[in-house]
């Protein structure tokens, strides 16, 4: 269903050959989603301030799936060239599927000035030629649980816990359903819709 749902996709926001996907309204199975784990805002400080004393490449890539969201592929499969400081304090991130089929994830992420001196600072330490991160999936496993024991947290955090705590930040500041599902890079179907709704509900106000 979720290859269906990419292709239908496809057709009606890309190639423009219909108007609207036929199996919008089909759902596998109900599946109670469990709410996310997020990190408050002493938390993530605490997160990166330690990132910060661990390995040179830590702060980078934790700042990258705590405050834009990358996932842990996307980490991965960055390229330096992918990182534009052309405009000084604006960083861009472009994350870039070479998948054809997953072109609908591509989007470009705002850093700001304290990304860019990390950014900087990294770059001159490592001097990556290509991939920023050049490790594999347990790597970025093992350094965020080792960077989350340095801040001395009890939550157990993962990359999908600072993917989560983005997204509930970008909630506060009034990002809604669809805005959420772009961010992410998610399709919007109602899986991933009903996916981000945990973000929305973390976000509001307490009664």
């Amino acid at each position: 269903l979720t290859s269906v749902r990419q292709f239908f996709n496809y057709l009606v926001s890309t190639a423009k050959v219909l108007d609207t996907d036929p199996c919008e309204g089909f759902f596998p199975h109900s599946i109670q989603l469990k709410p996310p784990v997020v990190l408050f805002a002493s938390e993530q400080a605490a997160l990166l301030e330690a990132a910060g004393e661990d390995e040179p490449w830590s702060l980078t890539a934790i700042w990258l799936m705590l405050k834009l969201g990358l996932t842990r592929q996307e980490l991965l499969s960055l390229r330096r060239e992918e990182i534009d400081l052309s405009e000084a304090g604006c960083p861009v991130v472009n994350i870039v599927y070479e998948d054809p089929a997953k072109r609908a994830k591509d989007r470009r992420m705002a850093g700001d000035a304290e990304f860019e001196a990390i950014y900087v600072d990294y770059l001159e330490r490592r001097h990556p030629a290509d991939l920023l991160v050049p490790y594999g999936f347990q790597a970025v496993n093992e350094m965020v649980a080792r960077v989350s024991r340095g801040a001395e947290l009890s939550k157990h955090v993962t990359p999908q816990v600072l993917r989560h705590t983005f997204a509930v930040e970008r909630a506060k500041q009034g990002a809604d359903e669809r805005q959420l599902l772009a961010l992410l890079g998610l399709a919007d179907d109602p899986r991933n819709r009903e996916s981000v709704r945990r973000y929305l509900k973390l976000a509001a106000p307490p009664l």
